[in-house]
């Protein structure tokens, strides 16, 4: 089975966005300096306002991670596409630029272009990833043979991906003793990486992410209250501040905070997409802040 097809710049480019997007290491620095990082500031922040009751002079800090929080949670696709075409012009491409014919037997791939050909033998194939506009053959953890779909000259898209796909699943099974081995050589995304966002139009994820965690919290705060207030009845009168139900009482406040926190980044993370619907978002947050607000006028007149 053969395939012929035609690759620019704009491959190479939704090459290195699908790799970010599916990354474990990428992911992982996200989380730490999208959440985790901006998070902690942000409780140290606030933790400082509440020991030294000035509020006023914690609202510019306060903005620091918040600012970080959307910074990396937002634009991530146009920093990665914006980075990737500064590497790729840093070269001629010549062999990656062009038409290529792409041939399945049962040794592996034949590939073959102007510039030169070559074998891949199946056991050199690590996983495929596919999207609806990419398919991507992944020969080692950054290195890809991107198909794209738009730009098929000769042959049958589909048919070759499904021959494709079953021979490398085929051979990383005879290879291994793991049963599910022909699920971990296949990455299946629904969203597109080709650089026209063909999602224009639905809900904010971050937007709907808010909106969720605004909820969450305030079922969750409410449930605390209500736990505190029947316990005072209990005891007859106020908790002290070493009862471990006025101690858990404050541990899950703080953590309701910081889930608030995360709201309120993720709110102004969707209203900053572009092509989205902002309605959740401009809910989720306005929610998120009067929570926060709250808090702030109830320890300051408290």
């Amino acid at each position: 089975m053969r395939i012929k097809y035609h690759t620019v710049e704009d491959d190479f480019v939704a090459g290195n966005i699908f790799f970010s997007r599916h990354s474990p290491y990428a992911n992982r620095q996200r989380m730490i300096w999208g959440i985790i990082a901006p998070g902690l500031l942000f409780i140290f922040i606030l933790s400082q306002a509440i020991y030294s009751h000035d509020w006023v002079s914690a609202i510019i800090p306060a903005l620091i991670p918040i600012g970080l929080a959307v910074w990396v949670l937002t634009g991530r696709k146009r920093r990665m596409r914006n980075i990737a075409r500064k590497l790729f012009r840093e070269g001629k491409n010549k062999g990656f630029l062009g038409v290529h014919e792409l041939e399945i037997n049962d040794y592996g791939i034949l590939t073959k272009s102007e510039h030169g050909e070559g074998k891949i033998a199946w056991a050199g194939i690590e996983r495929i990833g596919s999207t609806p506009d990419y398919t991507f053959i992944f020969t080692g953890a950054y290195k890809a043979i991107p198909l794209p779909k738009a730009r098929v000259l000769e042959g049958d898209y589909n048919a070759f991906v499904a021959e494709l796909t079953s021979r490398v699943a085929h051979s990383a099974a005879t290879a291994s003793t793991k049963p599910d081995i022909a699920k971990e050589t296949t990455f299946v995304d629904l969203n597109p990486v080709s650089c026209e966002d063909r999602r224009a139009g639905r809900h904010s994820g971050y937007g709907i992410a808010s909106f969720v965690i605004a909820l969450s919290a305030i079922g969750v705060l409410f449930l605390d209250f209500i736990m505190v207030a029947i316990s005072a009845m209990i005891v007859e009168g106020n908790l002290e501040k070493d009862n471990p139900l006025f101690v858990m009482f404050v541990i899950v406040f703080l953590l309701a905070l910081c889930a608030v926190f995360i709201g309120i980044c993720f709110g102004i993370a969707g209203l900053a997409g572009k092509n989205r619907k902002k309605l959740f978002a401009v809910v989720g947050l306005i929610l998120n802040l009067l929570i926060f607000f709250s808090f702030v006028v109830f320890a300051v007149f408290h």
